[in-house]
């Protein structure tokens, strides 16, 4: 796994922010933050991730009481019926910082070593995007403030392609084999979007002191 030099503590000027607003109609519409992995809710296990880089998280959700009790900063869509890209939205517009990581409210495996390594590689480009064998992971990524204005009138204009509006500024795409060092797991892109990818999830908390195990062997 990639290390970066220094990589402890919260990463300043970088804000983390969930995206809660799908609807999850392939789990019975049900709150998919709040199915638990290995005993534990998907939200909170992201934000043990979030809250160890980011120098603060909000989440963005058109119902706020389920986060509540977490004393959560919770953003409704300023564009609701616009997908995950007006979430995207959101984030950028109420954030307090200039940069930001994006994540789904369904990943339970977000990565912290990849964050930090794209953090530290981001630069002045508007996001930072890792690619894997399945295509680009866009709800895994960091992106910069600067280009809201642009997005807001392509949500405007019902341009709701996150991929297209990549291709339309300045975002670097870390390659599979650059990403694959940085999360030696390869899981931090799972989405539990419908019972199938919640079994696998399990299975992975299962195996996961075996896998660790053999990953520091490997070092």
């Amino acid at each position: 796994m990639i290390a970066v030099d220094g990589d402890t503590g919260p990463i300043r000027g970088l804000t983390g922010a969930i995206l809660a607003g799908g609807q999850a109609r392939r789990m019975g519409r049900i709150n998919k933050a709040l199915l638990e992995i290995g005993g534990v809710p998907i939200l909170d296990r992201i934000l043990a991730t979030l809250t160890a880089c980011c120098e603060s998280v909000i989440v963005i959700a058109n119902q706020p009481e389920p986060y509540n009790e977490r004393r959560l900063a919770v953003f409704p869509d300023l564009m609701p019926g616009t997908g995950s890209l007006g979430g995207l939205y959101t984030a950028l517009e109420v954030a307090s910082t200039e940069k930001v990581f994006v994540c789904a409210c369904d990943m339970p495996f977000v990565s912290e070593s990849l964050l930090r390594y794209m953090s530290a590689r981001s630069g002045s480009c508007d996001a930072i995007v890792p690619r894997d064998h399945y295509g680009l992971q866009p709800m895994h990524a960091i992106y910069s403030r600067e280009p809201r204005k642009m997005l807001r009138a392509r949500l405007q204009n019902g341009l709701l392609k996150v991929e297209h509006f990549l291709d339309s500024i300045n975002a670097r795409i870390l390659p599979p084999e650059e990403v694959s060092r940085a999360d030696s797991f390869g899981i931090a892109f799972l989405n539990v979007n419908d019972p199938e990818d919640l079994r696998r999830a399990q299975e992975f908390i299962a195996d996961e002191p075996v896998k660790r195990g053999a990953a520091c062997a490997s070092r």
